[in-house]
């Protein structure tokens, strides 16, 4: 809300709890894939590590949003 204001805030909240949705009911299916693959949970715990780096990175350096000219909206 502090970036976009309220007028967007459930869009935005209805988006990503879509993907965060998404993501919850694939991550054990991947892991029980890489478990059956490999027998433990070493790659699959690397990849959801360096996807939770690269995510931290990203919110890290990401900047404000400039506000948008209200004569083009």
């Amino acid at each position: 809300a502090n970036y976009f204001g309220r007028r967007y805030l459930g869009s935005i909240q209805g988006t990503t709890r879509g993907i965060q949705t998404i993501a919850q009911a694939a991550g054990p299916l991947a892991a029980a894939a890489v478990f059956d693959a490999s027998g433990g949970y070493f790659g699959i715990i690397v990849a959801y590590s360096i996807a939770l780096m690269i995510s931290a990175v990203a919110v890290f350096f990401s900047r404000k949003p400039q506000p948008l000219n209200q004569e083009t909206a």
